[in-house]
């Protein structure tokens, strides 16, 4: 190849980089320019106003991309502080060694805010307590709460005397650093929520019914203008402001990590949507038929993404479960090996005393031990490597258990003190997270169930008024008012359900498609139900 060409194959992908958004954004912005003129017959200017607009967003959208994925990825760093500092006290309650204690948390994660502080600690390996400080010095704009337990802990490692208390106030410094930044969060976006609760539900819902009454009135609303509603103003506007709300959130718990390849049903994801999309096409043209397309869309498609990661979804509550119990379990094993009884011995009890799943672990470590006749340590490895539960906390509670196998009734203190602050972390995260659920709860049973209601009987209503002879204008087209505002409804389902999930769990891929799937279903279904039920009385 020669030098002209390997030239212009650089200059091509150099183009390709710095271009491609742009790109695409010209690209979105005259599609839905020209989608909207097809239908609406609006004038050109119209038209061109719409297209910058939509461009202008888009823009701006690609280009403040990158900031917000980093504050993601700082919001679910934060939300392993409790972890993080429950491990270094953990280990300076045996090991007052700072350094050591910092190189060990490796065995309890390589999340991005224990990998940190190991990158802080490396370049300040010959003062341990500067590397701490910059560490603060990085991460105290994200939480706050996470420096003073770090100072607390490197306080205990200078003064002995006092080192066990300075260690539990530590802990319980992060822990009550995340459920207070949780509830102020809640008690903060009380007002944003209400007003996205009005601007994005009450007032678009209460614009469909003007239109009876404007039309009784003599006043003929265009339908353009409610598809430059509905289709572009509001949901630049909704879809910003929910962002911007969960950009708000102080902290979150990154989602368990899952195999991509273990446990997807796309296939049979696939198949199931084609046919309930295609069964819901042809009972709409039977019924409803300006209906089928979005019949097409929010039945097919919210079958197929259900029942493709259902299987995901369903390992991850599996997972939630295993971690709200383990700190319990822990604390079990570590009294009964701290009075002096065998770790197989306490493994033997917890197979009878835990929940599920957590039940079945233990049953396995002690089948693996029994009828093998592997050592404890070994029946772990081996159980945590074939377990279907991919849980660090679960990883980093065998590395202690096979440690109180070799070490006998002082490792039980350890065990018996991790299970504490196991649990300590869950109860704190939990409560804060109630509070949010008080206000999530109502944007997705609105977002599911009340504005599809609303809009489908509010849409047959405005439909059936007609004009007299004397009130001059087009009458009201059922198939594009009815199908535009359906398409708002179960795009709005989804918008508020994935704005109600993160706001009270984080961005979990697999929650977020589950839940928002099941949303848009049933809006639809809500939507039609409504319009049926409304024409046949009206």
């Amino acid at each position: 190849m020669g030098h002209a060409d390997t030239a212009f194959m650089i200059s091509a992908n150099k183009f390709t980089e710095k271009q491609l958004k742009q790109i695409s954004s010209v690209g979105l912005s005259t599609a839905s320019a020209m989608c909207i003129q097809q239908m609406t017959g609006m004038s050109l200017l119209l038209t061109a106003m719409i297209w910058f607009g939509v461009l202008v967003c888009t823009v701006e959208g690609w280009r403040q991309l990158p900031s917000y994925r980093q504050k993601i990825s700082k919001i679910r760093a934060a939300g392993r502080a409790p972890a993080l500092v429950s491990a270094l006290a953990f280990e300076l309650a045996h090991t007052p060694n700072l350094e050591r204690a910092i190189d060990r948390t490796r065995v309890y994660g390589n999340d991005a805010l224990s990998t940190s502080l190991r990158s802080h600690s490396d370049t300040h390996r010959a003062m341990p307590a500067a590397g701490i400080e910059s560490f603060i010095e990085e991460w105290e704009g994200t939480f706050r709460p996470l420096s003073r337990a770090l100072r607390l802990l490197n306080e205990a490692v200078e003064t002995p005397s006092g080192r066990d208390s300075a260690l539990e106030r530590a802990v319980a410094v992060a822990v009550q650093g995340v459920e207070n930044h949780l509830q102020q969060f809640a008690a903060e976006i009380r007002g944003p929520v209400s007003g996205l609760y009005a601007i994005g539900v009450l007032v678009p819902l209460a614009l469909i019914g003007v239109i009876p009454a404007a039309r009784a009135g003599g006043v003929v609303i265009p339908t353009a203008v409610f598809l430059c509603i509905y289709v572009v103003a509001l949901p630049i506007g909704v879809t910003s402001a929910s962002g911007w709300v969960l950009l708000q959130r102080p902290l979150a718990l990154a989602p368990t990590q899952l195999d991509d390849a273990v446990e997807r049903n796309d296939g049979i994801g696939i198949c199931m949507g084609v046919v309930v999309g295609v069964a819901g096409w042809v009972i709409s043209k039977q019924i409803l038929p300006w209906a089928a397309p979005l019949a097409l869309v929010a039945l097919g498609g919210g079958t197929a993404v259900s029942v493709s990661i259902y299987p995901r979804a369903k390992r991850r509550r599996k997972v939630a479960q295993l971690e709200s119990t383990l700190g319990d379990s822990l604390s079990m094993l570590g009294r009964r090996v701290e009075a002096g009884q065998p770790v197989e011995t306490g493994v033997e009890y917890l197979c009878e005393a835990t929940q599920q799943p957590l039940r079945d672990i233990w049953r396995s470590v002690h089948q693996r031990q029994t009828h093998v006749g592997a050592s404890i340590t070994d029946a772990l490895a081996y159980t945590y490597q074939y377990q279907s539960y991919p849980s660090q906390d679960l990883s980093t509670a065998f590395a202690l258990v096979g440690l109180a196998g070799r070490s006998g009734p002082p490792a039980g203190v350890m065990l018996r003190r991790f299970g504490t602050h196991l649990t300590t972390i869950q109860e704190g995260i939990e409560r804060a997270e109630r509070d949010l659920q008080h206000i999530t709860g109502t944007l997705m049973h609105t977002a599911t169930v009340f504005a599809p209601l609303v809009g489908g009987a509010t849409v047959a209503m405005a439909t059936s008024i007609h004009t007299s002879d004397a009130i001059q204008g087009a009458p009201l087209r059922t198939d594009i008012l009815g199908l535009v505002i359906g398409g708002y409804v179960c795009w709005l389902a989804v918008l508020l359900t994935a704005l109600a999930t993160g706001l009270t769990r984080g961005l979990d891929r697999d929650r977020v498609g589950y839940r928002c799937s099941i949303a848009v279903i049933t809006a639809f279904t809500c939507y039609v139900t409504a319009f049926f039920a409304g024409q046949q009385l009206l």
